[in-house]
């Protein structure tokens, strides 16, 4: 996100991680299935669908889809990894039919759905 590459020398300097962009990925399933990074997935992803925990009906169908994917994929895939088109196939449907379709501008960006994490 640096387009200059103005902070490079910054970042090295620091003994950083500088990464230009070309090879860039995100994949937060890259973690390791301890209870603290589960609780980071679910509240990342919790987020990213802009749902607030609630004791309505459809929010916590969906909240509870998104926790019982999160658990089916480490369950059956890991350590393989696994990317958001994973994680999407693996979302139950449910009543408010948003989950699915939430995600498809990040499936559509090799940015979000990659196996690999730039990290």
């Amino acid at each position: 996100f640096d387009r200059m590459q103005g902070l490079y020398s910054f970042t090295e300097f620091f003994k950083g991680h500088y990464h230009d962009g070309q090879s860039f990925s995100i994949n937060p399933f890259c973690l390791e299935p301890n209870l603290q990074n589960l609780e980071f997935l679910q509240s990342f992803f919790l987020s990213m669908f802009d749902l607030a925990p609630s004791r309505d009906k459809e929010a916590l169908e969906d909240m509870n889809a998104i926790s019982s994917a999160i658990k089916s994929l480490y369950e059956t895939l890991y350590p393989k990894a696994f990317s958001l088109l994973d994680f999407k196939e693996t979302l139950k449907r449910t009543s408010s039919n948003q989950l699915g379709l939430s995600l498809e501008p990040y499936l559509n960006n090799p940015l979000f759905n990659a196996l690999n994490d730039a990290f």
